[in-house]
């Protein structure tokens, strides 16, 4: 019976470890109130099945001994989290676009708070890595990337890079009609108007911290099919949140 307990404690143990990261990789969180509740409540019966099986005298759970082997159950279900989050990967979502085999499950994922809808957002990644592999060269060079679905990386070193209007990777969102604005969203966002103020060198006459902070809450009231037409900034709406913008932040 104490080897039974012993064995179904380490059974257990491993189970909540890679649970835990499948979860929280789900929901983007690896500190969600309910997920830790649950998985210190299987512990504390991981730490009294691991200590029954052990302990050759009486296991109480109101005890220093039962605190020692809560410890060790933690540590063994950090490791399994560890190695878990170490190998992780969502189940593959291959397409085919310009002759790479491209696995979009892990942009899809990652996408998921930003675009909530399945459907919009499956356009949206298939859309750019089209666009992405339309490029010869860069699809040789990133194939291995590509067909792990490891290519995030690639499209935040083309957006904040010099050439990223040769992809006109914003067109993409054309037929995305619903976008969250989260904070990893609005933070990449940010970083690109900085840029591009920093590029217009208009420090002299403007605070571009306020004109920044002022663009992006006005692009927040804008539809993101509307936002990200390549029209837009010379549109009546554009051009309007602009001058707002430009007025606000002017230097005194």
């Amino acid at each position: 019976m104490k080897i039974v307990k012993i064995i179904l404690a380490l059974l257990l143990i491993y189970g909540i470890g890679e649970e835990y990261i499948n979860a929280s990789k789900q929901l983007f969180s690896f500190f969600d109130p309910g997920i830790i509740v649950v998985v210190l409540l299987m512990l504390t019966l991981c730490a009294w099945l691991l200590g029954s099986g052990i302990s050759k005298e009486k296991f109480q759970l109101k005890s220093w001994n039962f605190l020692k082997y809560f410890g060790l159950t933690f540590i063994m279900f950090i490791l399994v989290a560890f190695v878990s989050m170490a190998t992780f990967k969502f189940p593959p979502e291959i397409v085919n676009v310009n002759g790479v085999n491209v696995d979009i499950a892990e942009f899809m994922n990652g996408s998921k708070k930003i675009i909530p809808d399945e459907k919009q957002r499956r356009q949206y990644c298939v859309c750019v890595v089209t666009k992405l592999t339309a490029d010869k060269d860069l699809a040789e060079k990133y194939q291995t990337e590509f067909e792990s679905g490891k290519f995030s990386n690639i499209i935040i070193e083309i957006q904040n890079g010099a050439n990223t209007d040769k992809y006109r990777l914003q067109e993409c969102a054309g037929s995305v009609t619903d976008v969250q604005w989260t904070p990893d969203f609005e933070k990449g966002v940010r970083r690109n108007l900085m840029k591009q103020l920093s590029d217009l060198q208009i420090s002299s006459t403007n605070d571009i911290n306020v004109y920044c902070e002022c663009l992006v809450e006005e692009y927040k009231k804008v539809p993101i099919n509307e936002l990200t037409s390549g029209e837009f900034h010379l549109s009546l709406n554009g051009m309007k949140i602009d001058s707002i913008c430009n007025l606000k932040s002017k230097l005194k």
